[in-house]
């Protein structure tokens, strides 16, 4: 078996495990940045924080699940058990999208101006993910014997000096993030979905490099790791759509000059 369960099934303490509270710290933290940044209807912009993290809760574990069938197919009681460890970050994207294009279609929002509204939760909960996983042991880096290497406990116990890549992913995901967000207030005030899809492309860049670097065990397609390909196929479409979008809003805006010149 590829992957390995550090989780002890017989303590029920686990449900409070590090990685839980890391990451339950970050989506409170990005409810309430989300929160503080929306103009209005707060309790409404949380409610959809909320439903979007437990879209992407279900989303990762749905991903793993998929990825590992076989290992479920035999083991079908353990597929709700999600303290036992297993998300994919790629179902998690694809659950927060669904849950939010839900809430679009069924509240008649703006599907672009919601996702805008979650960034600050994208970005915290994207950095808290990384430094879980540092604590977990789920994502280290080759060994190395320079300054900037941290003592990093891998999946089996073992401690070394290594590169720091959950502490990177972290500070990047964060900068990149709020980056977008910060943008988005300067640039493209017109263009509702714009600092989404940027922040996405950035989470799906760092991911793509830090992946290349990892050295925990993992499967592979034609040398890469599963995470890479979707990092990859994520960080193309969100360069894609970020660039349609903004051909399309110039086009209408041309059109209605031309509209008002005529007139």
């Amino acid at each position: 078996m590829w992957y390995y369960f550090p989780v002890n099934i017989q303590n029920p303490l686990q449900f409070l495990s590090l990685f839980s509270i890391i990451t339950t710290v970050g989506v409170i933290l990005g409810l309430t940045l989300t929160a503080w940044r929306a103009a209005d209807r707060k309790i409404f912009y949380i409610d959809v924080g909320i439903g979007v993290s437990i879209g992407a809760l279900l989303g990762a574990r749905a991903g793993f699940i998929l990825r590992n069938w076989g290992y479920f197919q035999s083991h079908v009681p353990e597929i709700p058990q999600i303290w036992l460890g297993g998300l994919a970050w790629s179902g998690a994207v694809i659950g927060a999208f669904l849950t939010l294009w839900a809430v679009s279609l069924t509240t008649k929002h703006h599907l672009g101006k919601l996702a805008d509204t979650m960034l600050p939760l994208l970005g915290t909960l994207a950095a808290s993910l990384w430094l879980a996983n540092w604590v977990n042991g789920n994502t280290y880096g080759p060994l190395t014997n320079s300054w900037w290497g941290l003592p990093i406990t891998n999946q089996f116990g073992e401690i070394a000096r290594r590169w720091p890549l959950s502490a990177f992913g972290a500070i990047l995901s964060g900068v990149l993030v709020f980056g977008a967000e910060w943008a988005r207030g300067r640039w493209w005030t017109n263009i509702p979905g714009r600092g989404a899809i940027l922040g996405t492309f950035g989470l799906s860049l760092t991911t793509l490099i830090i992946s290349l670097f990892r050295v925990n065990p993992a499967p592979r397609l034609w040398g890469l790791r599963w995470e890479s390909w979707f990092a990859i196929l994520f960080t193309i479409a969100a360069a894609v759509v970020f660039f349609v979008i903004g051909k399309d809003v110039e086009g209408a805006e041309e059109t209605e000059g031309t509209k008002e010149t005529n007139a």
